[in-house]
């Protein structure tokens, strides 16, 4: 039976077991602080809290203003609300209409 030496060029078991452990040490380095370790993970979860609260906030705007959009199409129930925002998008006003101006903040 003839014995495999782990001398490979050179290299002596020390140093085989030496390059081994650095190669552990740095796959464990990228596998924690790695653009897809864990500690991106984290970060990750974190943006996707925030957007899930976005979305929440923008789906409630939506429902606001498709109400409002309701109104505005649907003529016997919101004429006024028609008038009102015709009025403040295009800056008119009848001729016979009290004009008030306030200073706003």
């Amino acid at each position: 039976m003839k014995w495999i030496s782990l001398r490979v060029r050179g290299f002596s078991t020390l140093g085989m077991v030496a390059a081994g452990a650095l190669l552990v040490v740095y796959f464990a380095y990228h596998m924690v602080h790695g653009d897809h370790g864990y500690v991106a993970l984290g970060n990750l979860r974190v943006q996707v809290a925030e957007a899930r609260a976005t979305l929440t906030q923008l789906r409630e705007q939506r429902e606001r203003l498709e109400a409002r959009a309701d109104g505005l199409v649907n003529g016997d129930r919101d004429r006024d609300l028609v008038d009102q925002q015709a009025r403040r998008m295009l800056n008119l006003a009848r001729p016979n209409d009290l004009v008030l101006f306030y200073r706003g903040e």
